[in-house]
C-alpha cells in the first residue's frame, strides 16, 4: 500500500494527539495521587497535634488533683475546748471565791495584803481568810473532771492517729471532736485511778501553800498564776500533758484543693465507726475489770 503525503501528515497528527492524550492522563494521575497524599498527611498532622493536645490536658488534669500531704503538729485542746464545761471556757480568780486586796480599780489595801501574805506564809486553811472553800472545791471537781474527759479523748485520737495514714483538714477536726464525745465514761485504768485520789482528795481540808496563789487540797495544788491543778507532781488540769495523756499528735495532713465535701463526709464516717470500735473495746475492757467512771457520778451537780 503506498501513501502520499498528505496520508502522511494525517498520520502524524494523530500520532502526536494520542501520545499527548497518554501523558496528560498520567500526569493528572500523579498530581491527583499528589494531593491525596498531601491531604491525608495534613489529617494525620491535625490529628497527631489534636491527640498531644488531649494528652497534655488530660496530663495537667491529673496534676491538679494529686494531693499533697504535709505533716504537722496537731494541738486537740483548740477542738475541745467548745465542748468543755464552764470552768475550762472561763477561768476563776481568787476573787470569785471572796479574796480580794483591792479597794477599788488601781488601788491595794496594804493592810489586806499583808494579812492574806502571813496567813498564806504559814500554810493556814483557807477558811482562816474567809476564802469560799466549798465553791473552790467544786471548781477543782470540775476541772479534774474536764481534764480527764481531754485525756480520754486524746487516748482515743492517739489510736485514730496511728491508723490513719493521710487526713484531710476537715476530717481532722471531726475526728478531735468524735474523739471529745465518746469519753464520757473513763476507761482508762491510769485515769481512773487518779480520779480516786482527786476524790479523796476533795474531802480534806484546803490551805494555803506557800503563797496565796497557790492552795492545797490532800494531795491537789493548785496554782491560780499558772490556772494549772497537779496531783501530786503531775498535772490533770492544764494546757498540756493532763493525766499523763498529751494532746499534741504529729499527722499527716492532705492539703489538696480538690477536697470534696462528699470526701470530707465519707472520710467522717469511717473515723466515727472507728471511734465506735474503739469506744465498745474499751467499754469491754472496763467491764472485765470494773475500772470505770462516770464523769458525771463524780460531781454531779456541775453543769
Amino acid at each position: 500500500m503506498r501513501f502520499n503525503t498528505s496520508d502522511i501528515k494525517k498520520i502524524c497528527v494523530c500520532a502526536l494527539l494520542v501520545f499527548a492524550s497518554a501523558a496528560y492522563a498520567v500526569d493528572a494521575s500523579v498530581e491527583t495521587g499528589s494531593e491525596q497524599n498531601v491531604k491525608k498527611d495534613a489529617s494525620l498532622s491535625v490529628d497527631k497535634t489534636k491527640d498531644k493536645k488531649d494528652t497534655k490536658r488530660k496530663s495537667s488534669n491529673s496534676s491538679n488533683q494529686k494531693s499533697v500531704s504535709q505533716e504537722i503538729s496537731f494541738d486537740t485542746y483548740p477542738i475541745f475546748l467548745p465542748y468543755t464545761n464552764e470552768c475550762v471556757k472561763n477561768p476563776k480568780s481568787l476573787v470569785d471565791f471572796g479574796i480580794s486586796t483591792q479597794v477599788r480599780l488601781g488601788r491595794i489595801d496594804v493592810l489586806a495584803q499583808q494579812a492574806y501574805d502571813a496567813i498564806a506564809k504559814n500554810n493556814s486553811p483557807i477558811s482562816t481568810a474567809k476564802m469560799d472553800e466549798k465553791g473552790f472545791k467544786k471548781y477543782l471537781a470540775c476541772l479534774s473532771v474536764n481534764g480527764a474527759k481531754m485525756s480520754q479523748a486524746n487516748i482515743i485520737f492517739s489510736k485514730i492517729a496511728k491508723e490513719q495514714k493521710s487526713f484531710s483538714k476537715s476530717q481532722l477536726q471531726e475526728s478531735a471532736r468524735s474523739a471529745f464525745m465518746n469519753s464520757e465514761n473513763i476507761t482508762d485504768k491510769i485515769i481512773v485511778s487518779q480520779l480516786a485520789l482527786i476524790n479523796k482528795s476533795l474531802n480534806d481540808e484546803c490551805s494555803f501553800y506557800n503563797s496565796v496563789h497557790v492552795v492545797k487540797c490532800g494531795g491537789l495544788i493548785f496554782d491560780f498564776t499558772q490556772n494549772q491543778l497537779k496531783l501530786g507532781a503531775g498535772v490533770v488540769y492544764g494546757y498540756n500533758g493532763m493525766f499523763g495523756v498529751s494532746s499534741s499528735f504529729k499527722v499527716s495532713v492532705n492539703d489538696s484543693d480538690t477536697d470534696s465535701f462528699e470526701v470530707a463526709n465519707e472520710m467522717g464516717s469511717s473515723s466515727s465507726k472507728k471511734l465506735s470500735l474503739s469506744k465498745s473495746q474499751g467499754d469491754s475492757d472496763s467491764a472485765s475489770t470494773k475500772d470505770t467512771v462516770n464523769l458525771q457520778s463524780l460531781i454531779p451537780s456541775i453543769h
